[in-house]
């Protein structure tokens, strides 16, 4: 002890320390943490993320969340504030569609698609194969009901999630091919504010190449804004009948029956755990609306890093930590800004967070998805369910010395089946401080079901002791990164 009290003295004498004796010690920072937050305590969570229903933005059920996550937060010690943030929502009542008669079993309605009267819009079904691209495709439909195909290929997952590095050589890699209908339908669903400029009345979705069961419940995609031009959305049973009635001629009735609010509200919430340093903090993020429970309950990793940190004495505590859930998520058109997440909209309402005018982020450490099963479609026998692993936790690390920090935190969780990617193209919240070249770690399982809404918030497909050793693993990146010097963090090459 005597001898590394006066190496530092040293060091300091000839000007070459400067700033170490700032940093925490090494011991600290390879510590595990209290475990404030335990697997059972995260699972009640979960259940009590699930009993307030599907959280799309701006709905009354993410109003709920975020009351009871700014309350908990609040909890910890920490001031928090919330962004009153408004645009204009549309919220689907009923929806349904009828040939001869006869109802059509449907896998879910086309986010912000359009409207129709109470009673629907009745019309002839014209079948115009794979969607079109623009208006002389859709021509044919004009007047009538449109149906088309929407492909559903699988994704060659190592070109969305380019491989750094993992935590154990050994885990059971992911089969390369995956089929991920919230990926595909951002470049492959039909443009439907073409199709209503070119006069057609609604528009009828055929999945294909998945089973009825992934097809079910897919609140995809989520990228689009309002398009005014009612859809929906049928499974490849289902479909092939569609098909057939739209070819023979026959006529449909389409209903989606949905509100538009202007002014809708809704928050961004976060709060501030002041460290030692006047200057430097690290911003831990997540987004707080979704349709289901692991989209999203990163606010709950938040939580319980929250309680953590604000038990451990400021003193050993040297960078600030912003704690962050934003809204938007789930409607970027009107939120975000730029080409970015619903975090831009944030960084963009409080530069003195990021630029150093009153704190300079340096790291930013983001929590999606957490706790994920994996669950796989079967096309050899058109079934679709859990395989009973995990399922593979990317995780883009924009800097070598962020993979470094994140796979050297793993070690010792149940956060064992974790891929550190490289963000070339970077999806998620973490895109944003990316683009600020703000080093990051970010976290992003991408399950097959990431965006389906399920009535029960699909709590089968999340697994505790997983979710948790992914928050014991934030816990040891945030100690490990306290006690690293900012020059030694890098600065990450910009993402598409």
């Amino acid at each position: 002890m005597t001898g590394d009290i006066t190496r530092r003295r040293l060091l300091q004498a000839a000007g070459v320390g400067a700033g170490l004796a700032a940093l925490p010690s090494a011991s600290w920072a390879q510590q595990a943490g209290p475990g404030v937050v335990d697997a059972d305590t995260l699972w009640s969570w979960n259940e009590k993320v699930a009993s307030f229903g599907c959280r799309l933005t701006g709905s009354p059920a993410q109003a709920k969340y975020v009351d009871w996550l700014a309350d908990k937060l609040e909890r910890t010690g920490l001031q928090v504030h919330r962004d009153r943030l408004t645009f204009t929502r549309w919220a689907p009542k009923r929806w349904s569609l009828t040939i001869g008669g006869k109802p059509v079993d449907l896998a879910f309605y086309f986010p912000y698609s359009g409207v129709t009267p109470p009673a629907g819009v009745t019309a002839p079904l014209q079948y115009l194969g794979p969607s079109p691209v623009d208006s002389a495709g859709f021509a044919a439909a004009a007047g009538k009901i449109a149906v088309v195909e929407v492909a559903t290929p699988p994704v060659p997952v190592f070109g969305v999630f380019p491989e750094l590095g993992r935590y154990k050589p050994d885990m059971a890699s992911p089969d390369p091919l995956v089929h991920a209908p919230c990926i595909n339908d951002i470049a492959l669903a039909p443009l439907l504010q073409v199709a209503a400029q070119t006069g057609v009345l609604g528009v009828v979705c055929i999945r294909t190449g998945i089973s009825d069961e992934l097809a079910k419940d897919q609140y995809s995609p989520f990228t689009t804004g309002y398009q005014d031009c009612p859809a929906v959305w049928v499974g490849p049973t289902a479909g092939q009948e569609v098909r057939d009635q739209a070819i023979a001629g026959a006529t449909a009735t389409l209903v989606m029956d949905a509100d538009i609010t202007k002014g809708a509200a809704t928050d961004t919430v976060w709060g501030i755990l002041p460290g030692t340093d006047p200057k430097e903090a690290v911003v831990v993020n997540t987004h707080s609306d979704g349709p289901n429970v692991a989209e999203e309950n990163g606010g709950l990793g938040l939580l319980a890093l929250a309680r953590e940190y604000a038990a451990v004495p400021r003193s050993k505590r040297r960078r600030s930590l912003i704690f962050l859930a934003t809204t938007g998520h789930f409607q970027l058109p009107q939120f975000a800004v730029g080409q970015g997440q619903s975090a831009s909209r944030w960084i963009a309402d409080h530069p003195e967070l990021i630029d150093g005018s009153k704190l300079k982020t340096v790291a930013a450490l983001t929590l999606e998805h957490l706790g994920c099963r994996e669950w796989l479609d079967d096309q050899t026998s058109q079934s679709y369910g859990p395989t009973g692993r995990k399922d593979v936790a990317y995780c883009f690390t924009t800097t070598s010395k962020m993979k470094d920090l994140y796979l050297g935190a793993c070690v010792g969780t149940k956060n064992d089946r974790t891929i550190a990617a490289q963000p070339g193209f970077q999806f998620g919240e973490g895109h944003d401080f990316t683009a600020k070249g703000i080093p990051g770690v970010a976290l992003i399982p991408a399950p097959t079901y990431l965006v389906a809404a399920p009535e029960n918030g699909g709590l089968e497909r999340l697994d505790r002791r997983y979710m948790h050793g992914q928050v014991r693993t934030f816990s040891k990146v945030i100690r490990r990164l306290d006690a690293t010097a900012t020059s030694q963090l890098g600065t990450p090459a910009p993402s598409a």
